[in-house]
């Protein structure tokens, strides 16, 4: 890099854009961890008595493992079985590899391996998302989902700001 390009690099408008493009990249990263590992998880309540009180005390534990995977919940899948606009082929595969798509995706993220890869890929799984929510709550719950959408957006056009990363081009 010669000094001009050095020069402009460091601006004070590109550290900024190269903060806001990390602050949506690890939020992006966590959420989609967060969500693709929740689709590995049972919770349960736990209900005990307290020692000192007397009184019982209800918690909520949560388990992880593969046996727990639940890429759909079981009444959104049925609700979608059957209609025309998503052939049932289509359901099972994204009810099969939503959970570790949405962890790779995050994790990928996350080191910033393939970012701009791993961002199209999220966009894609919660445009899908929508697409699906929309089909069974016609109410505009499937909004909720548009603010991803909309900082995935915003993230790839920060893209080129991606400074702490394990791969630049992709």
């Amino acid at each position: 890099m010669n000094p001009e390009e050095k020069s402009a690099a460091e601006t004070p408008r590109n550290r900024a854009r190269t903060a806001a493009f990390l602050v949506l990249r690890f939020w992006l990263a966590a959420c989609a961890i967060a969500s693709g590992a929740s689709k590995f998880a049972v919770a349960s309540r736990r209900v005990s008595e307290d020692p000192e009180t007397g009184e019982t005390v209800v918690s909520l534990v949560r388990e992880y493992a593969f046996g727990n995977y639940v890429g759909v919940p079981a009444r959104e899948f049925e609700r979608l079985l059957g209609d025309p606009l998503l052939p049932d082929w289509t359901l099972h595969a994204f009810r099969f590899a939503l959970g570790p798509v949405l962890i790779l995706a995050g994790v990928a993220l996350l080191l910033g391996a393939g970012t701009r890869v791993a961002l199209c890929v999220l966009g894609a799984v919660f445009v899908a998302l929508s697409f699906g929510l929309s089909l069974t709550d016609p109410s505009g719950s499937a909004g909720t989902l548009g603010v991803y959408v909309l900082a995935i957006a915003a993230a790839l056009l920060l893209a080129d700001a991606n400074r702490f990363c394990v791969s630049v081009k992709y």
